[in-house]
């Protein structure tokens, strides 16, 4: 759920991506890359081949995934012999720094953090992680863009900048000659970054950062079972989901079918299910078609807004944060919500709930329309480099492949877990985060996405077992978006336009207008950017 989840949307087009946002229902990628050339729409410049995949070596999974298809690994335990994966210290003394955002309160300081100190004694210097909460996050980055006060490494989610090649070289350092091909094997834990990842580091043609990397099967609804009559297994079509959404709902007793973060009304599910496209279609001519110019999108706006008025969203779905709805869910007041895969985990390890009382639910479909997914972008951010010395990016090369450890190795453990005895115990085998490691060990997951590369939760080989399957039967279903790896200018400046669409379906939805009125809001958005837009993404293709 969202508390958890760190769900990245753009705000617009002109703003770094900050958490949760109204973009989240209308398939907006919560990261943009770029493509080959500086928006101007003309044809690809020569593009630098991504970094060499390496899968890592070592510990052999329980349940074995397949990365390409964004099937995780899946281990049950801990190994007890833990290799260690980085020989000698990757800094040289000295200080380097990262701005990352936040959900959590910031850390002890470090006279008084076991952890940090434990880490620049590994690093061999000092890493300082400079925050900003996650809601101040876009705005924060702006400021630092539009200044001279950049740390050594940023951690930037939308790249829908305005002319994004002069900023990428007047700010950041190129490190393609660092990591394209076999020169990433340096480096061998970012070697194991996978491709897709990579992509949305590539930019203009040229390498510009390190992926944060995430699931491509990202995108779930999330149900508690233990308040559902029907087996979520049964439920196979659009019908069959609203009559259980007619099933479970119980105002009278405080329980709704469903909710959706800031707005969203889990319209993704549904444009899923209704054979919208992720956020854009690439035709067969060639050209391009965004979500909401089709009749599929626009059905399932339709199915969203008749779900509304029967009384089936929680009445504060409007307006509900991330965290607001994780309450409900964990109370019991909510059955169903679209959210983010790491919430799963999150409701067992963290908010209390069984394995059994949650699962995600299968993919269902309406009629006439195959099951879909819409991947995610198989990354929460790219991790930028000041520009500097060839010496100095090469550093923090280093700095980051430390972090990315794999699972199983000594360093894993201690990017993850901190320091036995004030960071975590050991229950039944299985390292379990102190009260103290609560707060020490935090922001880890906005430097490195090692740990969302398996599926390991102490104590939990249910919820493994459960989301492998989930996967599983998920994986066939994905449906990519074909403008990642493209840059348009015209969208980067088109935020008002967009968001009057976002807003005129979030209208219909809450019943204050028609569905006509969206049809008018598209043929606007159309006329005024959509057309230049989609020449441009065109151009790019090739």
């Amino acid at each position: 759920m969202s508390s958890t989840n760190r769900e990245i949307t753009r705000r617009t087009a002109l703003k770094s991506a900050v958490l949760g946002g109204s973009a989240l229902a209308f398939g907006v990628p919560s990261l943009v890359a770029c493509g080959n050339n500086g928006g101007t729409g003309t044809a690809a410049a020569k593009q630098v081949d991504l970094p060499t995949y390496r899968v890592p070596t070592g510990v052999k999974p329980d349940l074995a995934g397949e990365p390409a298809r964004g099937i995780q690994d899946g281990f049950f335990t801990m190994p007890k012999d833990l290799r260690r994966s980085v020989d000698s210290a990757p800094m040289s003394g000295g200080e380097i720094s990262i701005m990352v955002p936040t959900l959590a309160p910031p850390p002890p300081a470090l006279s008084n953090n076991t952890y940090a100190q434990a880490m620049n004694a590994r690093l061999g210097g000092k890493f300082t992680i400079r925050t900003a909460p996650s809601s101040e996050y876009g705005t924060k980055v702006d400021t630092l863009l539009a200044g001279n006060d950049l740390p050594d490494m940023v951690l930037v989610q939308d790249f829908g900048q305005p002319r994004l090649d002069k900023l990428l070289e007047n700010k950041f350092a190129d490190v393609s000659d660092l990591l394209t091909g076999d020169k990433i094997l340096a480096h061998p834990h970012l070697a194991a970054i996978p491709s897709k990842a990579w992509t949305n580091a590539r930019m203009f043609g040229r390498l510009w950062g390190v992926p944060v990397e995430r699931p491509l099967l990202w995108n779930v609804m999330l149900a508690r079972t233990d308040l559902m009559k029907a087996d979520p297994g049964s439920i196979a079509t659009t019908d069959d989901f609203e009559a259980m959404c007619a099933e479970v709902n119980d105002p009278r007793h405080n329980r709704w079918a469903l909710t959706g973060s800031y707005g969203s009304f889990s319209l993704p599910a549904f444009a899923a299910a209704f054979g919208a496209p992720n956020n854009w279609r690439k035709d067969s001519d060639g050209s391009f078609t965004r979500d909401f110019e089709t009749d599929e999108y626009k059905a399932a706006v339709e199915f969203t807004a008749k779900l509304r008025q029967s009384g089936y969203f929680h009445p504060r779905s409007a307006n509900l944060t991330g965290s607001q709805i994780t309450e409900l869910f964990v109370a019991g007041q909510v059955v169903c919500n679209a959210g983010q895969l790491s919430g799963w985990k999150a409701l067992t390890s963290v908010q209390g709930l069984k394995s059994s009382q949650v699962t995600a639910m299968p993919l269902f479909s309406a009629k006439g329309q195959q099951p879909a997914l819409y991947y995610g972008t198989g990354v929460y951010g790219v991790i930028l480099l000041k520009k500097a010395s060839t010496d100095r990016a090469a550093e923090c090369l280093r700095l980051l492949n430390l972090y990315a450890a794999p699972f199983g190795t000594e360093e894993y453990l201690l990017v993850h877990y901190g320091i036995s005895g004030p960071d975590y115990q050991l229950e039944n085998g299985e390292p379990k985060l102190t009260d103290v490691g609560k707060k020490e060990v935090v922001n880890v997951g906005y430097v490195t996405g090692s740990e969302f590369r398996v599926m390991y939760g102490p104590g939990q080989p249910d919820w493994v077992r459960a989301q492998y399957e989930w996967e599983k039967s998920v994986a066939p279903h994905g449906v990519a978006d074909p403008t990642l790896g493209l840059y348009s200018e015209t969208a980067s400046r088109s935020g008002d336009e967009e968001q009057k669409v976002r807003d005129t379906v979030s209208d219909v939805i809450m019943g204050r207008k028609k569905i006509d009125d969206f049809t008018a809001a598209v043929k606007t958005w159309k006329s005024a950017v959509g057309d230049k837009i989609r020449d441009e993404y065109a151009k790019q293709h090739g």
